[in-house]
């Protein structure tokens, strides 16, 4: 049962890591799209949250966090 929720978690980890990856990447040509000051900021501000968010979840994952995420 372990060994099931085990390759369970990694394959969650994974598709957050790819996830996270996909949108650093896609991170700079919209930023560069923006023209927009407020926007740009408010871009910046959602992907830092986001960002955040991830990691929070990847370390709950590893075991390290023990924060309380939905």
């Amino acid at each position: 049962m372990k060994d099931i929720r085990r390759k369970k978690s990694k394959g969650i980890q994974l598709s957050r890591n790819i996830f996270i990856l996909v949108i650093a990447i896609l991170h700079q040509p919209i930023s560069k799209i923006i023209e927009n000051r407020n926007l740009y900021v408010a871009f910046n501000l959602a992907y830092l949250l986001l960002a955040i968010y991830f990691i929070t979840l990847l370390l709950k994952d590893m075991g390290y966090c023990n924060c309380k995420t939905q």
